[in-house]
């Protein structure tokens, strides 16, 4: 019991941290890449919060998903990431990419671990038969 305990709160710290991370690299030290003030803490928090949730139901793949799915969604933001000209003013699309490339690898962190559930489950009840 102990031990589990133990290893929930080694992940807990150990995911919090990579995000923060990945959140301080996109947030400050690119900053001139990007030039975003308030998007890049707004999706730190969506994803912090996303975080904790998943760490309340322990999905280790979301969890991973989650903490490096924000470094990794930044990068495919700024490779193709394009300006856009609308209503003579000058738009770039890359928090639209940041964004939905962040949802999608959680929605895929949730959909390995909703499956490998189910794998786990059959086996159980297969074995159990």
């Amino acid at each position: 019991m102990k031990s589990g305990l133990i290893k929930r709160i080694l992940w807990i710290v150990c995911a919090i941290i990579v995000l923060f991370l990945s959140y301080y690299i996109c947030r400050v030290l690119l900053f001139e890449i990007h030039g975003m003030n308030q998007f890049p803490t707004f999706l730190f928090v969506f994803g912090l919060a996303t975080l904790l949730i998943s760490l309340f139901a322990f999905s280790r793949k979301v969890v991973i998903c989650v903490a490096l799915g924000y470094i990794v969604s930044f990068t495919f933001a700024m490779l193709f990431n394009a300006d856009v000209y609308q209503n003579e003013s000058l738009y770039n699309n890359a928090w639209i990419i940041w964004s939905i490339s962040y949802l999608l690898i959680i929605v895929l962190g949730i959909v390995i671990e909703l499956s490998t559930r189910r794998i786990q489950k059959k086996q159980i009840d297969k074995n159990c038969q």
